[in-house]
């Protein structure tokens, strides 16, 4: 039998934060049978920004000559003031994929009304077909309020992922609900490698 070794780099958790994931995991664990998670439909969003930000540090320009010489437009970067965003929202579940959500910012300000016209418009629906019964749940990390490597290649990948992977996910939850717990609301990533 071979050891396999897992090198993993989780983000620090606090003792607050801690507490609340293992509190919730615990209650979600106790709520959800094996029957009601295949029901769930596990959504998310993410904000990409568009426009890397400058870093005066390490973007240099190396030249001849004296400065004046140099062209203006690629000594000096206009910059915006704050950088520009896309938000990407998909969900999945045990019937399968929602569609992919492309919200500009730029054109809509998201914020809790427009959030929820998104949800009525948008992810309801595709909740509806893939649970035409409509007895389902919608499981969200967002909160009301948003705080939120490429939007295209995530498509690709959340395209090319087989409804297989998704199910063996979607079984695991309630175990990985179990492991948080168990690690007192700390990284469980090293027990699934």
């Amino acid at each position: 039998m071979h050891s396999r070794e897992c090198e993993l780099r989780t983000s620090a958790v606090n003792a607050n934060a801690r507490h609340s994931r293992k509190t919730r995991s615990q209650a979600l664990y106790r709520r959800f049978s094996v029957a009601t998670v295949k029901k769930l439909i596990f959504t998310d969003e993410k904000d990409f920004t568009l426009e890397v930000p400058t870093n005066r540090q390490n973007d240099r320009v190396y030249a001849r000559g004296r400065k004046s010489d140099i062209c203006p437009n690629i000594l000096y970067h206009h910059r915006n003031r704050f950088s520009n965003k896309l938000m990407v929202s998909a969900g999945v579940s045990w019937n399968g994929k929602t569609e992919f959500f492309f919200i500009d910012p730029r054109k809509t300000k998201v914020n809790q009304k427009t959030y929820i016209d998104f949800l009525k418009t948008s992810l309801l629906p595709e909740c509806r077909r893939l649970y035409p019964e409509f007895q389902t749940m919608i499981s969200s990390s967002c909160k009301t309020a948003l705080h939120h490597t490429a939007p295209k290649q995530l498509k690709i990948f959340f395209e090319s992922t087989r409804l297989i992977s998704v199910r063996k996910a979607i079984l695991q939850w309630k175990r990985r609900l179990a492991a948080v717990a168990k690690q007192n609301g700390g990284p469980i990533q090293h027990i699934f490698c």
